[in-house]
């Protein structure tokens, strides 16, 4: 199968040019400009799902903040554990940004970070579940990552088993806003993880063939489209011989995990001058929805990806 290295590694140049020469966003101004005095909360809102990286978003954090009664300070638990919240509002593909210190707590075992429901039971009702999709952490000051929570208000809570103890006990809660994703799509992150849930049969028998709206950040553009992994990839997918360009999406900061894949890549036509222009112009945490088919994940890039066949751009 032939391929076009070049116009795929200027592709890569493209984007990097057009996103160092962005221009500011005359509607991104003319949106801010309308609720920047704004004393309603879900005007704000409305403004960082919109313009996630505007211009304006670091200044609509704060003011939201402000409007919420959310103080930035950490958060400081009878137990001795503090957990602060970098940005108390964030898009439904984003990670949560926080820093942690469980370091009161050297006695205890088991530390871990989840996102739940505010006023969900603090109970852990299955806790080999939780310890799956949970982030694992240490008793000490630091500064992670985790996977959001479903859309709404939620709320980010350390939890560990104390000394003696048989089960998880809260040791310190902050709360953060999760804004909707695209209707009728199922975020990156979410399949990714199912799939390391399910595994590679189970994975492959509910969603051979059932095509679905999957929504993401802008990873990178694969420029590499030869070799083993490339080759196990197409096999079969194509009848005749094209140009393919793989984009990855996903979340970033997202580290890779040896259980299974971290992110969804997406076959695109390459001979396509539309979507060759619309790729080049994306930036790494652009929101990204795609359409297609997933498939078995085991046969490539040692499994960190899903592939999604039959893709395209649903938005």
């Amino acid at each position: 199968m032939m391929w076009r290295h070049v116009a795929l590694a200027g592709l890569l140049l493209t984007a990097a040019a057009s996103s160092a020469a962005r221009a500011a966003d005359p509607a991104d101004i003319a949106y801010w400009t309308s609720v920047e005095n704004s004393g309603n909360p879900d005007e704000l809102r409305a403004y960082l799902h919109t313009f996630p990286h505007g211009q304006f978003a670091g200044l609509a954090q704060v003011k939201l903040g402000e409007l919420q009664g959310t103080p930035q300070a950490a958060q400081r638990q009878a137990s001795g554990a503090t957990i602060e919240i970098t940005r108390p509002v964030v898009r439904a593909i984003d990670r949560i940004e926080l820093d942690v210190d469980a370091s009161a707590l050297q006695l205890g075992s088991n530390f871990r970070v989840g996102v739940f429901r505010v006023g969900s039971p603090d109970r852990i009702a299955d806790p080999n579940v939780f310890a799956f999709a949970a982030t694992t952490i240490t008793p000490e000051n630091q500064h992670l990552t985790v996977p959001p929570g479903p859309a709404g208000n939620d709320e980010v809570r350390v939890l560990y088993i104390p000394q003696f103890g048989n089960s998880y006990v809260v040791a310190a809660r902050a709360g953060v806003k999760v804004l909707p994703g695209s209707p009728g799509a199922v975020i990156a992150g979410d399949l990714t993880t199912e799939a390391r849930i399910l595994g590679p049969v189970r994975f492959e028998a509910k969603y051979r063939d059932r095509a679905i709206k999957v929504e993401g950040q802008f990873l990178r553009v694969q420029a590499q489209t030869t070799g083993t992994d490339w080759n196990a990839i197409l096999q079969g997918k194509y009848s005749e011989p094209q140009n393919i360009a793989a984009i990855s999406i996903g979340a970033l900061g997202t580290e890779a995990d040896a259980g299974g894949p971290t992110e969804v890549l997406c076959l695109l036509p390459a001979d396509n001058r539309q979507i060759l222009d619309r790729v080049a112009a994306m930036s790494a945490g652009d929101d990204v929805v795609i359409a297609g088919s997933p498939t078995n994940w085991t046969s490539a890039f040692g499994g960190s990806a899903v592939v999604l066949d039959r893709c395209q751009f649903a938005r």
